[in-house]
């Protein structure tokens, strides 16, 4: 689990069994626990210095990317584990490249949790010179459990 933490004003918690982020007294959003169909975890390549290491939580409509330095991130995962009474199991925490992966639903555990694909940009300059956008998009694989 992560030791560094960010901002004393920013949290993650399992309250009530909702997921609540707030930064200050501001809560920026609010998950029912009986709305998270698939949990998961990625780093990319922009570490040491920003933000490289992240939890997934995902419902049928939305991908909530949290980062794994954040306040109260190490209590979650141990909440989450007891609701949906399985291991969180994180394990890319050394990676210092684009890696993903589910850790529930179990039946999906190890698979990829995120693509990249490559995208026309929308930059009117980068689409004069060529330049295409890569976006992170989830896996074929989790689509199913969405219930899309």
């Amino acid at each position: 689990m992560p030791k560094n933490r960010r901002s004393p004003h920013e949290g993650i918690k399992l309250l009530n069994q909702h997921v609540i982020r707030t930064v200050g007294s501001q809560t920026i959003f609010t998950i029912p626990v009986e709305e998270i169909k698939a949990i998961g975890e990625f780093t990319t390549a922009e570490g040491p210095f920003l933000d490289d290491w992240f939890i997934t939580l995902i419902t049928k409509n939305r991908c909530y990317d949290i980062s794994m330095n954040i306040n109260g991130i190490d209590d979650l995962l141990i909440n989450l584990e007891m609701v949906f009474r399985i291991k969180l199991s994180c394990q890319l925490t050394n990676s210092t490249s684009w890696k993903t992966r589910i850790m529930y639903p179990e039946k999906l555990e190890e698979k990829e949790l995120y693509i990249n694909v490559r995208e026309k940009s929308k930059s009117f300059l980068k689409r004069i010179f060529g330049h295409t956008d890569v976006i992170k998009k989830l896996s074929p694989e989790i689509l199913p459990f969405l219930g899309n």
